[in-house]
């Protein structure tokens, strides 16, 4: 079979850039001594309530999906895809290296009553390979390195589709113009979804591409909130040096909305999109 992800200019790039975003911040993360980082952030990344309206993203998928199918959640987080899933699919797996995020995950299973879920401690590389009808793999692929292989491996895995979400900046971007003031050089940005489309039409690959609403970082009710969900983002501990470095810049870079409420001193816009 014909390799459909051969290594191009363009898929070198990628690497070159995830790889080197990627370190930057393990350098972060290992400095900081933070083991998962997504310790304090897992609850942001769990489902909609129950009867609050459907996800956009399960909305976008609902037409792609049968009930006989089994999905992987690549990256799933604490199941914001995962659990509407398992209410449309006959199986859902849930895959993700994260602890902190499989343990909301788990809970969220339990507390539904949600018996078509299994949850998988792994990375994708690590992961052994099982068919299924769809894989999907939402806001993963920034960081991964080289993903002519993470996506031969999807290739492999889908029976009939895979789904990928990625926006042009990743989310937690909104934080990057701070990160020079805490660790002396600029933040490199990683690939998004203007790269991504590059490969699949150098790849010669068709794909339906759907452009969702565009996202803008939430504000924040006062100066410590704000303070602290920087740190978070940017893996730095509490009354550390650099703690003390970020509240400073911090303090200088908030304005107040018409709301009341602050945001940061700059632009940022992110454009989800979704490629199947």
């Amino acid at each position: 079979m014909t390799d459909p992800y051969p290594e191009t200019r363009a898929s070198i790039l990628w690497n070159a850039h995830a790889e080197a975003s990627s370190e930057q911040s393990r350098r972060a993360l290992e400095n900081a001594q933070i083991g998962d980082s997504w310790n304090q952030l897992s609850a942001r990344f769990a489902p909609v309530a129950e009867g609050e309206p459907e996800d956009p993203v399960i909305t976008l998928m609902r037409p792609w999906l049968e009930p006989s199918d089994t999905v992987v959640d690549v990256g799933c987080g604490a199941g914001r895809l995962t659990v509407p899933l398992a209410g449309i699919c006959e199986s859902v797996i849930g895959l993700d290296p994260s602890p902190s995020m499989l343990k909301d995950l788990a809970l969220q299973v339990r507390d539904r009553s949600i018996s078509n879920v299994r949850i998988d401690e792994s990375t994708w590389e690590s992961w052994p390979e099982e068919p299924a009808d769809i894989v999907l793999i939402s806001h993963l692929l920034y960081s991964v390195h080289p993903i002519e292989e993470f996506l031969q491996k999807a290739h492999r895995v889908a029976d009939r589709r895979i789904v990928v979400m990625l926006s042009t900046f990743q989310p937690v971007a909104y934080v990057h113009p701070l990160w020079e003031a805490v660790y002396g050089e600029p933040c490199i940005d990683a690939p998004g979804a203007d790269q991504f489309r590059t490969l699949l039409d150098l790849w010669g690959i068709t794909a339906d591409v759907e452009v969702m609403d565009s996202l803008t970082p939430r504000p924040f009710p006062d100066a410590t909130a704000a303070l602290n969900r920087a740190a978070e983002r940017l893996h730095v501990k509490k009354n550390s040096p650099e703690f003390e470095k970020l509240r400073a810049i911090v303090d200088d870079a908030l304005v107040e909305d018409a709301d009341g409420k602050l945001r940061f001193n700059w632009d940022f816009q992110s454009v989800p999109y979704v490629f199947s």
